[in-house]
């Protein structure tokens, strides 16, 4: 390993690309978020001495790439959007692109290689994270248009905008079922919520945001 450059690798995932920066190498990749791709990207980096490498946590879309990367036996951190946001303020950067934040994740990986504890997460708060992302979509949409209902310009639609309200508040129920029935299906979230649910002031829907972040 002497005479191969150690590298820290950032990854900014989207849906479509991997915005891959190699630090301190100063290297800039941006590759299709494929399974083709993303096994190019690693033949190419047998070069290198990756000591970290480490992505955010994209709901999702980061899922090929770490899966890939571990088959690889790569180390590969999935960290915390706020964790890298808060990085990126701290260090006075106000450049806002793809490439920017794939340096500022490698940069991030050099600096907290020794003490970063990474997110793992089960199949079961994968699942509780999904639900409660999506519950909040839904609230956001139903106060938005509960909004709407006392607002002069919307009065021809009130009988629709009441339909799509009770058809929210609904969905929202069926969310908060699906929640609490996985949670008691799972020893380690049961545990976790119980004792959250037990603090005044934090019900069932608080403790599974809680325990799914």
């Amino acid at each position: 390993m002497t005479n191969v450059p150690k590298v820290y690798v950032g990854v900014d995932v989207s849906k479509n690309n991997l915005d891959i920066f190699m630090f301190p190498a100063g290297k800039h990749f941006r590759i299709a978020n494929s399974k083709k791709e993303i096994k190019r990207f690693f033949e190419g980096l047998i070069s290198y001495y990756a000591v970290q490498i480490a992505c955010e946590a994209t709901g999702g879309y980061e899922k090929l790439f770490v899966k890939l990367s571990k088959e690889k036996s790569y180390p590969c951190w999935i960290v915390d959007p706020r964790r890298i946001k808060g990085f990126i303020t701290a260090s006075g950067c106000k450049i806002k692109t793809d490439k920017t934040d794939a340096q500022k994740i490698a940069e991030f990986a050099a600096q907290n290689s020794q003490s970063y504890e990474a997110i793992s997460k089960t199949k079961n708060q994968e699942k509780l994270q999904s639900l409660v992302d999506r519950k909040h979509d839904l609230t956001k949409f139903l106060a938005a248009e509960k909004t709407r209902l006392g607002h002069p310009s919307h009065a021809l639609s009130v009988l629709s905008i009441k339909k799509l309200i009770k058809m929210l508040e609904r969905e929202i129920e069926i969310l908060d079922k699906q929640m609490s029935k996985l949670i008691d299906s799972d020893a380690e979230l049961k545990e976790k919520t119980t004792f959250l649910e037990s603090i005044p002031g934090i019900g069932r829907p608080t403790a599974a945001l809680l325990v799914s972040h």
